[in-house]
């Protein structure tokens, strides 16, 4: 067994590195029964991507936001030998508008990030989903590293109604 010492002023601890291996790891057929019979986790990827067309009130097109992404990471389990896994419908499903964010972090480096971000604001501001005031908050909050900033820039999508987002083709 493999010592660990601690050395501390105040103690002095010794850990022995101790491996238990359960007996039925070196039965064959107990390991066959488990494989068989426990279930396989996968971790479950998905992507969604976009071209969102932002709307006003009027239904009139105010700006397209495109190749705006989101994506999410869940686990699922395999329930069938075709490969079929179950997961929760959560792991799948999008609303257009939670690209949004996407639309703004996945920018190819800061200064299209902040141009990406002006451009959402700008449609917001027009829009009458925020007040002058809550853009230049957000905007020099994400300038400056703010987080309670950042956190509401990554929640923009949720102020704007869902029949103000559209896909486009």
């Amino acid at each position: 067994n493999d010592r660990i010492l601690i050395n501390h002023p105040l103690c002095f601890f010794v850990f022995f590195q101790v491996t238990v291996t359960p007996a039925y790891v070196k039965d064959e057929a107990s390991l066959k029964a488990i494989a068989k019979n426990q279930p396989s986790i996968v971790r479950i990827g998905t992507l969604y991507c976009a071209n969102l067309l932002l709307k006003l009130a009027d239904g009139s097109t105010n700006t397209t936001l495109s190749d705006a992404c989101v994506g999410k990471t869940a686990t699922g389990t395999f329930i069938s030998n075709d490969g079929y896994i179950a997961t929760t419908g959560q792991a799948v499903r999008f609303q257009p508008k939670d690209a949004i964010n996407g639309y703004i972090n996945f920018a190819e480096n800061r200064d299209e990030m902040f141009d990406r971000l002006q451009r959402v604001l700008d449609y917001m501001l027009k829009a009458g989903h925020i007040l002058e005031t809550d853009a230049e908050y957000l905007k020099t909050g994400a300038e400056t590293g703010d987080q309670d900033a950042l956190a509401k820039i990554e929640n923009l999508g949720s102020v704007i109604p869902d029949d103000y987002v559209q896909v486009s083709g």
